[in-house]
């Protein structure tokens, strides 16, 4: 799902689900981290420029893994933000160049709203985790 204008193919999403349905007859674990990965892809295919170029400039074929819940603690600080927290079942990590993560912004006032920001893995963290629903080949990171 990168986009043409990074070097990806900008594959639709029914595409990129029966690319999914197809790995799942050799291995639904696979199929699994393939659709999420794909999914995160896609999320960050509709951001802007910058964070596309952040992502796909250097390397068109980075993976992206992601947690869209925005359960972290957030902060503000002059030019920005600080983001700090731990995003479970995050499965596809331990593949994934990038991390796409659910955050709280913080608006005039202390309004919050939900929020999504890409994260290199050099500030970023993997924490092994478990397996989940049954997979015997799909490991979830704490992120």
């Amino acid at each position: 799902m990168v986009p043409k204008r990074s070097g990806g193919w900008e594959a639709d999403i029914r595409t990129t689900l029966e690319v999914s349905r197809e790995v799942a007859k050799g291995c639904g674990s696979t199929a699994w981290v393939t659709a999420l990965m794909n999914v995160c892809s896609f999320f960050v295919g509709l951001m802007n420029e910058q964070a596309q170029d952040d992502v796909w400039g250097a390397n068109p074929d980075a993976r992206v893994a992601g947690v869209f819940n925005p359960n972290a603690q957030t902060r503000k600080v002059d030019g920005g933000i600080i983001v700090t927290g731990a995003w479970n079942w995050a499965s596809g990590s331990y593949h994934a160049d990038w991390s796409f993560l659910g955050v709280q912004r913080i608006w005039r006032d202390s309004e919050i709203a939900s929020r999504h920001a890409v994260v290199a893995p050099e500030i970023s963290a993997l924490i092994y985790g478990r397996s989940l629903m049954g997979f015997t080949e799909g490991v979830s990171f704490l992120v």
